[in-house]
């Protein structure tokens, strides 16, 4: 996600609206800033110049069991990606766990209908 909201993740835009100049730099409760989404980009900017600048990267899909609906895959991707790089996974390694989150996603109809329990993840992998 770009920003964690906190306690105001998945809360309506028209509650969050109002509060986003003010949130530029001060936290949403229990969530970040804005000035703290910037420095992590920045910093995530700046782990790849130093550790992947003018390389290429393939990054194998995994293939659907069924293509069910395509919608939610690119947040699926990112969530996948995020998580692998929050629990320290190497760059490759995030990027196959976002296009597997990608995979179950479009398998099932809807948005948020998939799950898999973490040794089905792996072991899909």
């Amino acid at each position: 996600r770009e920003c964690n909201y906190g306690k105001y993740n998945a809360q309506s835009s028209a509650i969050v609206e109002p509060m986003q100049e003010k949130m530029i730099t001060e936290r949403f409760s229990e969530g970040e800033s804005y000035e703290d989404v910037k420095a992590r980009i920045s910093d995530f900017i700046e782990f790849l110049k130093q550790n992947y600048d003018g390389k290429s990267v393939a990054i194998p899909v995994v293939k659907p069991k069924v293509v069910a609906d395509p919608t939610g895959c690119g947040d699926a991707y990112r969530g996948g990606l995020l998580y692998g790089l929050s629990e320290g996974r190497d760059l490759v390694t995030a990027c196959r766990m976002g296009a597997l989150c990608a995979t179950y996603s479009i398998e099932k109809e809807g948005t948020q209908n998939h799950t898999f329990t973490m040794d089905e993840f792996e072991e899909r992998l």
